[in-house]
């Protein structure tokens, strides 16, 4: 066994700001981050129905729009207000889990 040091969760300066989960979505946007994330998933992940995947720092779920929905998906972010804008979006769409855990 091992201890996981606990990571917290930077929110001074301009990360208070993206903190909100809205701000943080259209920060990517304006930055191409939808066009990253598609390029992504078709180049890189390449998920079939039934993969399973893991998102680490998975920020609001927005890569889940670039999967199939019949993938089993698991999001980790540190961020509470980000997990819970993934839940509020992507919950009962598919097999999706979030966790607020570093």
């Amino acid at each position: 066994t091992y201890e996981v040091e606990s990571m917290d969760q930077v929110t001074t300066g301009i990360r208070r700001v993206l903190s909100a989960p809205i701000v943080y979505d259209t920060f990517q946007s304006i930055l191409g981050g939808s066009s990253a994330r598609r390029r992504i998933c078709q180049e890189h992940i390449r998920a079939r129905d039934g993969d399973t995947i893991v998102d680490v720092g998975c920020g609001t779920a927005e890569l889940l729009n670039f999967l199939p929905k019949s993938v089993h998906y698991y999001g980790f972010d540190l961020s509470p207000d980000y997990i819970e804008a993934a839940k509020s979006r992507f919950d009962g769409r598919g097999d999706y889990h979030f966790r607020c855990a570093d």
